[in-house]
């Protein structure tokens, strides 16, 4: 027996159960096969970019290896060992004490050989802690030429007095030389000391 469109009421009730599985299949599809699908792709895609990544890997481990000298690593260890160098030339030329100090002024990597030339320990230099050992009348004068040095990014060039532990005071000449960077900005000072200066600074 026919019916609409042609079709036999046991032919819609076989579109009925397909539809009706298409509706019920349909969360899982969206829950289930479509993440899953997703997931198998992207793995796939994966799989073909390993070629691709164990050459990077290995122009990376190349690079992180020494091979005669052209490696990242020989480079670093070259930068390591002039570092290396440098840090026992310096307390040899500044034999009498030499001093870093960041872009505030602050005092930091204080040489022992200045400890011992000033009789004070590294504790009671760093930072700001040096000024404390100034002569009280020259004090004031001494850490406002130090701060405008700082403000106006200029090296610092005085000489004045410096009390040491057993309240001997003797006669110091600073030289703090000005620090940039690539871009010309100051980053900090090294300085030098030298004791019992003449009161003229050249």
């Amino acid at each position: 027996m026919s019916n609409y469109f042609g079709l036999t009421l046991q032919d819609w009730e076989s579109w009925g159960v397909i539809v009706a599985s298409a509706i019920a299949i349909y969360p899982v599809y969206i829950r289930v096969i479509r993440p899953m699908a997703q997931s198998l792709k992207a793995q796939f895609a994966a799989v073909l970019l390993l070629p691709q990544l164990a050459e990077s890997v290995q122009s990376i481990r190349q690079e992180l290896t020494t091979n005669g000298g052209s490696s990242v690593k020989d480079a670093i260890k070259r930068i390591e060992e002039r570092q290396l160098i440098s840090s026992q030339i310096i307390p040899a030329i500044f034999h009498e004490g030499s001093f870093h100090a960041d872009q505030y002024g602050r005092w930091f990597d204080i040489s022992s050989s200045l400890c011992k030339s000033l009789r004070r320990s590294e504790h009671e230099l760093r930072g700001n802690s040096w000024v404390s050992w100034i002569e009280d009348e020259e004090r004031e004068e001494i850490f406002h030429e130090w701060n405008q040095a700082i403000s106006d990014g200029r090296d610092f060039d005085e000489c004045f007095s410096f009390r040491t532990d057993t309240n001997e005071v003797i006669k110091v000449h600073v030289r703090a030389y000005k620090l940039l960077n690539a871009n010309n900005a100051l980053t900090g000072y090294f300085g030098v000391f030298k004791l019992n200066c003449n009161e003229s600074v050249s």
